[in-house]
């Protein structure tokens, strides 16, 4: 329990175990337990002894470490990873998993970059039912999996106690960002969003509640934002983002019978397809997309309403039995590709 500091060296060796009482040291440092910090040595070992050790904050500010193992994030800790780099090659491997604990953060910017090759499961950070966390200012590239994925675990978190994930970068993933159904990946907060140049999506959301804040969803290669069906079947809101210049669509929604809605977004080139959805509503913002409302059992009206919409933008339809042009409602629109609308259910 007495007062501990020991810089930036190794002080740490052998099998045991090295715990802090509340009275010794409240930082602790990977170095302490040998990490390198080179970026090319598996410093995971290090980096799992100090976020055991109890100190409340981990200081890897700075440090360059592949890691081999993934590190689990303990309750009530704080990592201060400003101008941190974790490196990975495996197309299997998590980085950073946070599994049912609670009142985490960890501070950046950092960095967590894999090595873009085989295509697997691989995750930078993974998130299963947490209550009261952030993730703050990470880059994330060059993963053939995701780089940020959110599950709902057991479950067992109040819903208004969730995530923010603030000033994210990620790019050049398979997958960018995606939440698995269920009340524990509820109710998370992006703010300022950067996802770009991903192969299958930007963002992808299944559980129901998401709030993305600003940010730019851009040059996806599929997809820019995949709403699918899960067990609250959406109403999420995306405020102020940039949807733009994703290869084949720039919102895809599957399923969604509950409603999502955009409002004040610029959503420009790629399509918009509403697929056996309903409640789903493009408010204000700029629009330039094909827009295409597939019916089903489960479809009911999408609206689209006050718009600028300056060339391309129009309505689509598909002959036959999954036309569902009549219930796609087009309101208040202005602008040279707002007469394209015209023959959706109002204009």
């Amino acid at each position: 329990n007495g007062h501990f500091e020991c810089g930036k060296w190794k002080c740490f060796a052998g099998s045991g175990t090295v715990a802090f009482g509340s009275a010794s040291a409240t930082e602790a440092r990977p170095e302490w337990w040998g990490a390198v910090g080179d970026g090319a040595t598996d410093d995971a070992a290090a980096w799992a002894s100090a976020i055991a050790s109890g100190a409340k904050v981990v200081d890897a500010r700075g440090l360059a470490s592949r890691i081999d193992t993934a590190l689990s994030m303990v309750s009530n800790q704080k990592w201060l990873m400003q101008g941190a780099a974790l490196s990975f090659a495996s197309s299997s491997q998590t980085v950073i998993s946070a599994s049912a604990v609670n009142d985490w953060s960890i501070v950046g910017p950092f960095s967590i970059t894999g090595d873009g090759t085989t295509v697997g499961t691989a995750k930078g950070i993974r998130v299963s039912d947490c209550s009261r966390w952030i993730v703050d200012a990470p880059t994330i590239s060059s993963i053939k999996g995701w780089g940020i994925y959110s599950e709902p675990g057991s479950s067992t978190t109040a819903r208004g106690t969730h995530g923010t994930i603030r000033d994210a970068v990620i790019h050049t993933c398979y997958y960018g960002y995606e939440d698995l159904p269920g009340t524990g990946a509820e109710y998370c907060t992006l703010t300022n969003p950067r996802i770009y140049s991903c192969t299958t999506h930007g963002l992808k959301t299944a559980a129901g509640n998401m709030l993305v804040h600003g940010g730019h969803i851009v040059d996806n290669t599929a997809k820019g934002v995949h709403l699918v069906n899960g067990s609250n079947h959406g109403h999420g809101i995306f405020v102020g983002c940039n949807i733009n210049h994703n290869g084949t669509f720039g919102i895809h929604a599957e399923a969604v019978t509950e409603g999502f809605t955009f409002s004040e977004c610029h959503i420009y080139e790629n399509d918009l397809w509403f697929d056996n959805s309903g409640g789903i509503q493009v408010r204000g913002g700029f629009l330039d997309a094909n827009l295409y409302n597939y019916s089903g059992g489960s479809s009911s009206y999408t609206w689209i309403d006050g718009c600028y919409c300056p060339g391309d933008y129009g309505v689509s339809r598909l002959i036959g039995s999954d036309d569902g042009h009549d219930q796609l409602i087009v309101t208040n629109c202005w602008g040279p590709g707002s007469y394209a609308a015209a023959g959706g259910k109002d204009t």
